[in-house]
């Protein structure tokens, strides 16, 4: 029989014999309450007031209320599958964000809403309420409540000490002028709700609203918070707030992750993020930033309905400066427009991705995206000279900084590139581009085998050293795909059918004759050692895009083919494409990949290209479509592989929805609750992308 899940140990946080116990003892509640009781409701406490709420703990005396740290009642429940208490129970912890508490009660779901849907009480507002009305006392005898009840002469100094002007006159609390005490909108500060509260004006509700219900496994998500759509526009202007046609904000590009979001706030200035920050923070309520909604990984889409806040307005550039190469720019600037303003000017972004028309700068940052040249100009954890940064209660962390050599305390641009947006929106970036080289040379070249593609690395290293740019690779699989879904690309190297891999490099320096002279060099040995069956070099621009095109439009081709399960792994070189072969392999043994029965196999082909230069992998299962049956055979295999060969998980498209659970095939636990550390500091409520990755 398998162990029953109560058997599991809970690791909690070290802190102090009490802090532990009280901990262990609310777990240990927690799960009894399990046990005990059919459903479990989230709900979230509207204006919290204790002796409101202990009515409601009376009345329903035959069930149990928990209050606690949101993430030791996560704790009680699993964070996931694997340790959740109760079958699928874990999904209830993900949703522990904010001020909410849980309900566990045998009371069917249409008892426990019909209560909660009409139980409020009204009550005085605290200072951070937003006031529903506006309130003036008139000059003259101070009065307050409907029968006009005089105000008592003692409390005269407590009115003048909250920022009235009153005074005795002939015994009477008098006021020298009007005095307005809120405007309708405005948040109250402690004063202002100390004035109503004297005044008897009862702005607040005390309200229980019921979020989530589990029971028996299954999970039904009854209510969200929602955002005040006129704050909203009161903050960004109307431009800025979308709530129609979200279709493409909910959706990445492959079509593989939906969520429900719906409000989209599009701000056009960093002043307007902290705001909306500011407010969703205060309001527990749920963000997802997005850039150019490019991702492979499901990171910049809502997983339920969180609030997207979209960067594409963002999109000015600040400035340039053309004696150190140093840009500094919005978010929002889409990468081909920031690399065509820098290559007017002789400079080039030292990132090129395949998305970079439609990717935004901020995006590839939260990303650390890779891209094609990294082997020659780096990553952008070397490229970024600075970042300006909205925290998740508004603050605004402005480093703009043009320095190349800033060594005063912590770097903490750091922390926020690769970070995918749960520590805060990178608003603002300062970074170093190259000088355009005067030179560029491209070659193609056909090769028999993977060891061969390795051996032609090691001697472009040897033979073209400082100017080699790139070093890509890709199968013939993805060659075969890209011709035959974009009919406008040509095979440069044709008859070359035996050829099992396809090795592309680049070339950029200064001196055209001194470099192609190192090229042809290079091909030469590499014709003569037969590490290549045949190869091309460019002639012209033309031919240089032509190729290029063919790189680049593998993951175009592989959408166009159908449904494309997509892995992005780094991987020591000797084990790069052994993956590939490795993964086909399982998929044939689970008979879900069946290579001579097209019309009954779930998956049509496995092929992988990528960046040898950085030991990176791009791993494409091609599918019928997306299928439960095809991810069980490639998932955790695929990490299981990664970790065994000392990989990383994600190369360069972050972890997202979709690996986020699998972070500790990469990161030790000890790395991980550093991580979790630091979010519990900038983003203490779980604001910030949540239910991805750190949860």
């Amino acid at each position: 029989m398998p162990k029953s899940k109560r058997q599991k140990i809970v690791n909690l946080t070290k802190t102090s014999k009490k802090g532990k116990e009280g901990k262990d003892e609310l777990v240990s509640l927690m799960r009894e309450a399990c046990d005990t009781f059919k459903h479990c409701y989230i709900f979230k406490v509207n204006n919290m007031r204790n002796n409101y709420l202990k009515d409601v703990r009376n009345e329903w005396n035959t069930s149990r209320f928990f209050f606690g740290k949101n993430k030791v009642m996560a704790k009680a429940f699993g964070n996931s599958p694997e340790d959740e208490y109760k079958s699928n129970i874990s999904s209830l912890s993900a949703r522990l964000v904010g001020n909410v508490g849980l309900l566990f009660t045998n009371s069917e779901p249409e008892a426990v809403l019909e209560y909660f849907n009409k139980f409020e009480k009204q009550d005085y507002a605290r200072a951070g309420i937003k006031a529903n009305e506006t309130v003036v006392i008139p000059a003259g005898p101070v009065v307050r409540g409907e029968d006009n009840e005089k105000f008592p002469h003692n409390m005269e100094s407590q009115l003048r000490h909250l920022g009235m002007t009153t005074s005795l006159v002939n015994g009477v609390v008098t006021n020298q002028k009007p005095h307005t005490i809120c405007k309708k909108g405005e948040t109250l500060s402690a004063e202002q709700a100390q004035l109503l509260k004297h005044f008897y004006y009862q702005m607040a509700v005390f309200k229980i609203s019921i979020l989530s219900h589990w029971c028996d496994g299954k999970l039904e998500i009854l209510a969200e918070d929602e955002v005040n759509n006129e704050d909203a526009e009161s903050i960004l202007g109307k431009l800025g707030v979308l709530e129609f046609d979200l279709e493409s904000y909910n959706v990445d590009w492959m079509k593989k992750y939906k969520g429900k979001s719906e409000i989209v706030l599009r701000p056009k200035s960093v002043q307007e993020v902290s705001e909306v920050l500011k407010y969703c923070n205060s309001e527990n309520l749920a963000v997802c930033p997005q850039g150019g909604n490019t991702g492979l990984v499901g990171g910049g889409v809502s997983v339920f309905d969180e609030i997207i806040i979209q960067l594409g307005r963002m999109n000015e550039i600040r400035s340039f400066d053309e004696q150190s190469g140093v840009a500094v720019c919005d978010a929002g600037v889409i990468l081909e427009n920031l690399d065509n303003f820098v290559g007017e000017r002789g400079y080039m972004c030292p990132l090129d991705l395949g998305a970079k028309g439609t990717c935004q700068i901020g995006g590839n940052i939260s990303t650390n995206a890779g891209g094609l040249r990294l082997l020659r100009y780096g990553s952008l954890h070397g490229t970024v000279l600075g970042l300006e940064v909205v925290l998740a209660d508004g603050t605004v962390l402005n480093n703009l900084s043009m320095l190349r050599k800033d060594n005063t305390g912590l770097d903490l641009k750091q922390l926020f590139i690769g970070a995918e947006g749960s520590l805060g929106i990178v608003t603002g970036v300062s970074i170093l581009t190259p000088k355009k080289p005067n030179s560029v040379n491209v070659a193609l070249l056909a090769v028999p085998n993977y060891e061969f593609v390795l051996e032609n690395f090691k001697l472009a290293k040897s033979h073209l050293g400082e100017i080699l740019s790139a070093f890509e690779f890709f199968d013939s699989k993805s060659l075969q795909l890209v011709l035959k879904h974009l009919n406008q690309l040509r095979n440069p190297l044709p008859n070359t059918e035996d050829s099992k891999f396809y090795v592309l490099l680049e070339t950029h320096g200064s001196n055209f004759e001194h470099d192609q002279e190192k090229i042809e060099m290079f091909l030469e040995a590499a014709m003569e050692k037969e590490f290549c069956s045949n190869g091309s070099l460019a002639q012209g621009e033309g031919q240089v895009r032509d190729i290029w095109a063919i790189r680049e439009g593998i993951p175009e081709a592989c959408g166009k083919e159908g449904a494309v399960y997509k892995y992005d792994i780094s991987l020591p070189l000797k084990s790069l494409y052994s993956l590939c072969e490795v993964v086909e392999k399982k998929l044939i043994n689970d008979k879900i990949y069946l290579p001579n029965d097209f019309e009954n196999s779930l998956v049509k082909q496995v092929l992988g290209y990528g960046h040898v230069g950085d030991g990176n992998i791009h791993l494409n299962i091609s599918a019928k479509q997306y299928d439960s049956r095809v991810l069980n055979s490639i998932e955790p295999f695929v990490y299981e592989f990664t970790k065994k060969n000392q990989g990383s998980i994600s190369a360069e498209h972050g972890l997202g929805v979709m690996k986020g659970k699998f972070i500790s095939y990469s990161k030790s636990d000890e790395m991980i609750t550093v991580m979790k550390n630091i979010k519990n500091l900038l983003d203490p409520n779980g604001i910030m992308n949540p239910y991805k990755f750190l949860v």
